[in-house]
């Protein structure tokens, strides 16, 4: 099976989130993974050595544009990050 470094992944309506903050995430087949109506939010996270740093898996991850991510073989859609603005 594939090992994740933090998947957020629940049955319950409206789903689950998680809050990353000052962490890293190294060496796993799958750095983060959100499944559907689940979200993760990454701040001041660094993410390399994946082999699949983000995995949407139909979840949402979002971003506050700080985050040091690279260095994955696959994954790095950026483009699909979520921002989060800042207040």
């Amino acid at each position: 099976s594939d090992l994740v470094g933090v998947i957020s992944s629940t049955a319950v309506s409206g789903g689950a989130l998680i809050d990353l903050e000052n962490v890293q995430i190294n060496y796993n087949a799958v750095g983060v993974q959100s499944n559907l109506n689940n979200a993760i939010r990454l701040s001041n996270v660094h993410m390399t050595g994946n082999a699949n740093a983000l995995n949407f898996n139909s979840g949402t991850i979002g971003t506050y544009n700080n985050n040091r991510i690279f260095g994955n073989t696959a994954g790095e859609v950026f483009g699909s990050l979520t921002d989060i603005q800042q207040q």
